[in-house]
């Protein structure tokens, strides 16, 4: 079956094709912003954001609207990512990744979503900084499962 795939931060609406009867939804928070680092040290890396999975029955025609977070800049938590069925109260959702500030690392986020067969996940935490200022700054967690946290910098 075809992927339709929205990665550009803002609102995008997904309308079930004729021959469909479910989709799988999955949906990824934002990552947290990188620091500059601080006391001649490198910055630390942005955490993940969350995830969300969830196979949902559709007919064609329906709709679903999709929110798409953004990266957070310099320092800044990642968006929120969420497809909502209009409606209904039904909504999945992806908290975005906590930013990082100084040296020490942004923690990731969790995957919201409270519907029978939903898999949620917790998106990994950005490393700390590097000792020096050329050390180069932590690496950011993961979005996908398992999850793994990001490599701190350089000793």
């Amino acid at each position: 079956m075809p992927e339709t795939r929205f990665d550009t931060p803002g609102t995008h609406t997904f309308t079930c094709p004729a021959g469909v009867a479910k989709v799988t939804i999955n949906v990824i928070g934002a990552g947290g912003g990188g620091a500059d680092g601080a006391d001649s040290r490198a910055g630390g890396g942005g955490g993940s954001g969350g995830q969300a999975r969830l196979t949902l029955g559709m007919v064609s025609g329906q709709t679903l609207t999709c929110i798409v977070g953004a990266g957070g800049k310099q320092s800044a938590a990642g968006r929120k990512s969420e497809c909502l069925v209009p409606g209904t109260s039904l909504s999945i959702s992806a908290q975005g990744g906590h930013g990082a500030s100084g040296t020490n690392a942004g923690k990731g986020q969790q995957g919201i979503c409270d519907q029978p067969g939903a898999r949620v996940y917790t998106g990994g935490d950005g490393g700390l900084g590097g000792a020096t200022s050329t050390a180069g700054g932590g690496g950011g967690g993961g979005a996908c499962p398992p999850n793994t946290d990001g490599a701190d910098g350089p000793a």
